[in-house]
């Protein structure tokens, strides 16, 4: 299949039958590895539907990088976000030496491996604030359980429920916090570091005063 780009040119992407149901929203595979090709560091990519630890069908790009080059997962998440809606960007990328072909020479989706998805990367909440904060996220995120260190969008997160998100916090713990900060943070852990920082810039400077009233 071809679609004509902005400045006329026909560019391939890919058969039609390259598609995946990804929480509830059909996704064109072809489309996010043709968006990811533009990206210079690459020599090859290929995109999957993986399930998480918690049964979650979640977006995966394995990538080639080009000459050698290191690439590192978070600036391709960022390249990716600039170019693709939010429910297409990958949660995670994996580099591989080289993608799985079949013997025609075609790319081979179905062998792509298994991705680090590591559960003993979690990590429970460690007071009442962050255990409120992980029911929250887990209560938008539909899922069972979610650690603070866990990704908010990584985990499929999106404009609109981080909108639910921010309502569900302010309503628990009466606390303040935007859209834009959100996506700051990220993390529970993210949450509650900025709110010590607030807390900490916001307290009075405390300064000693001399004998005679004057402020040192």
């Amino acid at each position: 299949r071809v679609r004509r780009c902005a400045d006329g040119r026909l560019a391939y992407v890919g058969r039609t039958d390259a598609q995946a149901d990804v929480r509830g929203v059909r996704v064109e595979l072809a489309e996010i590895e043709e968006a990811l090709a533009a990206y210079t560091g690459l020599a090859q990519s290929a995109v999957a539907v993986r399930q998480d630890g918690s049964g979650q069908r979640r977006l995966v790009a394995y990538v080639v990088a080009a000459g050698g080059r290191a690439v590192s997962g978070e600036e391709l998440r960022r390249f990716a976000a600039g170019r693709l809606p939010e429910h297409m960007v990958p949660s995670l990328f994996t580099v591989l030496d080289r993608l799985p072909v079949t013997a025609a020479g075609r790319l081979d989706r179905a062998s792509l491996p298994e991705p680090g998805f590591d559960d003993d990367t979690y990590r429970a909440p460690r007071n009442d604030t962050e255990r409120i904060l992980a029911a929250a996220f887990a209560d938008v995120l539909e899922l069972d359980r979610v650690g603070i260190d866990d990704d908010f969008f990584d985990l499929g997160g999106n404009s609109l429920r981080a909108i639910r998100l921010v309502g569900l916090i302010r309503a628990e713990l009466s606390q303040e916090v935007s859209i834009r900060r959100l996506f700051a943070a990220r993390t529970i852990t993210g949450l509650s570091d900025m709110w010590k920082d607030l807390a900490q810039s916001s307290r009075p400077t405390l300064r000693r005063r001399t004998k005679e009233g004057a402020v040192l």
